[in-house]
């Protein structure tokens, strides 16, 4: 996949990180606050009301709290939560907004507060709400949730976002190489992101700090990551936050590596450790810096890399600098795709030529690269080109003497799923390490040269820095 494209599907990442499924834009998300939800079977007809004060609102309500200023952000997410919370809560609930003068609240952490008060409602319902009852009976809603769900409508209507009682600092905690650092400038021009991370941590992030190193106790297991310094209890009704170490806080389920890389805010990003399975693959040369391929044999951004960038990185490896390996990250349907990988892998599993094995991926690429011309000519459709592959798997069958009823058929997918684990989800993705150094930088999209011999460069001055010590 092109890395354009990731930058594209990633709109809302650390959005979509918290609500999981259960978060209440989750359904419909794209429809107007006035239009009807299809996916909950909502008519046009869910409204919001506003009203003077909580108790206006009735014995079942949704109320939606605001500040000054705020109207307008509450009455959309009270009418947007009228069309995706009405299967949760009794018939007839009043769905209303209300001014933080007739809510009874003092400074609330967060504003706009999204309020329960209900004889009944969902089990997925009750898992936003918080152990607590505030006035006339109502429950909030886990301030995480709410925040981040305000600051979606915010920016989807174009108003001011949510505002919060707490504040913090952001520390950047940054890589080890120049491809895993974070431009700060660039990070905070990133409004919309800056929205979303005050949301998660439901607080006004005040200064934004680099550090190449995670304050004390705080353990990162990937970089760069994110760590939020603040006087406050950030993890009090905010489950999707915990204190790492005294004052410092992170958030549990978001993997900031990835997605600062996916919002290219870095270049890459780095794990602990080698990627897995890796000795399962081909590899060629035997150089102290390793570069691992992970490709699709549909794509063609890896189509391109083979012509344009391979056969450099293949003379380094010829020349002994560097060790490449070859691993498998499908992302194409089509069963022809599935079964190339599988049948290369019984080739490699029952021979070991790894050479051959690169011959074999060449030959695909070079096939994958005429059809594209021809495509873009219109002189074959994209059944053509699929009988292509098919007509290429034969030959390559009878070619290699190989086929895919071997053990090692799994392990296309087993890579598959090992690298969308890892945060690679488009092809070509890589991996690049050294020996004994601890790490691996992690980076999808198509990159030139440039990019791998900078990065060689800067891992061979930390092998060459960790020898002389």
């Amino acid at each position: 996949m092109d890395k354009r494209i990731l930058v594209a599907a990633i709109v809302v990442a650390v959005a979509a990180a918290i609500i999981a499924g259960y978060m209440f834009i989750s359904r419909g998300s794209t429809a107007a606050p006035n239009t009807p939800s299809t996916a909950t079977g909502t008519t046009a007809s869910a409204k919001a009301v506003a009203k003077q004060s909580l108790r206006d609102c009735g014995a079942n309500a949704v109320a939606v709290v605001y500040g000054g200023g705020q109207e307008k952000l509450a009455k959309a997410m009270a009418e947007l939560l009228a069309q995706q919370l009405a299967a949760d809560v009794p018939k007839g609930t009043t769905f209303c907004y209300v001014p933080i003068s007739g809510s009874g609240l003092q400074k609330p952490r967060v504003l706009p507060l999204i309020l329960v008060k209900t004889s009944h409602m969902s089990g997925r319902l009750k898992q936003l709400l918080l152990n607590e009852t505030f006035a006339d009976g109502y429950r909030p809603v886990r301030y995480d949730v709410d925040a981040v769900f305000a600051a979606q409508v915010a920016m989807r209507e174009r108003l001011p976002g949510p505002r919060y009682a707490y504040t913090a600092t952001l520390l950047v905690v940054q890589g080890h190489v120049n491809e895993t650092r974070v431009d700060v400038k660039k990070l905070e021009a990133d409004k919309n992101f800056m929205t979303l991370l005050e949301a998660v941590f439901a607080a006004n992030i005040t200064r934004v700090v680099p550090v190449d190193e995670p304050p004390r106790g705080v353990a990162v297991d990937s970089r760069p990551n994110l760590v939020v310094e603040s006087s406050f209890n950030l993890s009090s009704g905010d489950p999707g936050v915990r204190e790492a170490a005294r004052g410092y806080y992170v958030a549990s389920h978001i993997d900031f590596a990835v997605v600062l890389s996916e919002r290219r805010l870095a270049e890459a990003f780095e794990r602990i450790g080698v990627p897995p399975m890796i000795g399962l693959h081909p590899a060629l040369g035997s150089g102290p810096i390793h570069i691992a391929i992970y490709e699709d044999f549909m794509c063609p951004f890896c189509a391109e890399f083979y012509a344009t960038v391979f056969p450099k990185l293949m003379k380094l490896a010829d020349e002994g600098k560097i060790t490449l390996h070859f691993m498998d990250l499908i992302v194409h349907p089509q069963p022809v795709v599935k079964k190339l990988h599988q049948l290369l892998a019984c080739y490699y599993a029952e021979t070991h030529n790894a050479t051959g094995y690169v011959k074999a991926v060449e030959e695909i690429y070079s096939l994958l690269r005429r059809d594209i011309a021809k495509l873009q000519k219109s002189q074959i459709n994209e059944t053509g080109l699929l009988n292509d592959y098919q007509k290429l798997y034969e030959k390559l069958s009878k070619q290699l003497g190989a086929n895919t009823t071997c053990r090692a058929a799994v392990l296309p997918e087993e890579s598959t799923k090992a690298a969308e684990k890892l945060g690679l989800r488009g092809t070509p993705s890589f991996a690049v390490w050294g020996n004994d150094l601890g790490y691996t930088v992690y980076t999808v999209g198509y990159h030139d040269y440039r990019f791998f011999a900078n990065l060689i460069k800067e891992l061979e001055a930390q092998l060459n820095a960790a020898h002389r010590g």
